[in-house]
């Protein structure tokens, strides 16, 4: 019968649409419960270090210190959510003001490192593409798995170096990069 075919056609794409109703509501309830877990981390950490919430927001009492720790955590995420993020325990400054500070020159390395890897990923690739049954293909692929096996932090201060040797950075040990160290060009 053609016209059970249809009912049998119109079923299926409506439980499919539940599936996928389901499977989406399931994200966003998993992306819920990771975005609580990482803000309990979080509070967590900051109460962990030097000082705990009273350093960071400096008046004690506007935190709720002595209050239970919930409302402690509520107390913090609505001052988050406003934009209020405390001050740095080691440079006496607001920490969304220091964000803010050295925001462009992270943007401006992780631009350079994006591009610098799609680039020699590229080149790799093809090299070993045209290199077939020669040395250079397995030359190429040692040199492929080595940077696939090196820890992101040693990627991250080789690149920070080549990029300050090649336009004119200081050379730092820390990321993210300072908007002030910029070479002034009297060779130091």
């Amino acid at each position: 019968m053609p016209g059970s075919e249809r009912v049998d056609a119109c079923v299926l794409r409506v439980r499919n649409r539940e599936r996928s109703l389901v499977r989406r509501l399931y994200r966003v309830l998993a992306s819920l419960g990771l975005l609580f877990a990482s803000t309990v981390a979080v509070l967590a950490f900051v109460k962990a270090s030097r000082g705990g919430l009273e350093n960071v927001y400096l008046h004690s009492a506007s935190v709720g210190s002595g209050q239970p720790v919930y409302l402690q955590y509520f107390v913090w995420l609505f001052r988050v959510l406003q934009g209020d993020l405390g001050w740095s325990t080691t440079n006496a400054e607001p920490v969304s003001q220091a964000i803010t500070d050295r925001l462009p020159a992270s943007i401006e390395l992780a631009l350079f490192a994006f591009v610098a890897a799609i680039v020699l990923g590229a080149a790799i690739g093809y090299g070993r593409a045209r290199a077939r049954g020669s040395a250079w293909r397995g030359i190429l692929a040692i040199l492929q798995l080595t940077g696939r096996a090196m820890p992101l932090v040693v990627l991250a201060f080789l690149s920070n170096c080549w990029e300050s040797s090649c336009f004119g950075y200081q050379r730092q040990v820390c990321l993210p990069a300072t908007p002030s160290i910029r070479s002034t060009g009297s060779g130091i």
